[in-house]
């Protein structure tokens, strides 16, 4: 499962991601867990993270004067990776169902 989007402005990018992440659940049943996206537009996640001075996932805020590079993006409910695809398209990303959460592996692995 995968459908790719279109970030409209960078001032409230990680909304767009979030709002795109609901998006494909409501389409495909399934959250997504890759974010796959040019160098460039990852690059331009990781300028927009440290503009907005975005803070460790254990909610600490992070050091102003250090640069963050994004490895992921956590909603409440899901959780996406980021891995590097060139061909998708500039200024796109695609969401992407690739593989079982740790609660479906739990679920398989019991039965």
């Amino acid at each position: 499962m995968r459908k790719t989007y279109r970030i409209a402005n960078w001032r409230d990018w990680d909304k767009q991601v979030d709002a795109c992440a609901r998006d494909f659940q409501a389409e495909y049943g399934r959250a997504p867990n890759l974010l796959a996206a040019s160098q460039v537009m990852l690059r331009r996640f990781n300028l927009a993270a440290n503009r907005a001075h975005v803070g460790k996932r254990s909610g600490e805020a992070a050091d102003p004067s250090a640069y963050i590079e994004l490895q992921g993006f956590v909603g409440t409910d899901y959780s996406l990776l980021f891995v590097e695809e060139d061909d998708v398209p500039e200024r796109s990303f695609s969401l992407v169902y690739a593989f079982a959460s740790d609660e479906d592996m739990e679920l398989a692995a019991s039965v």
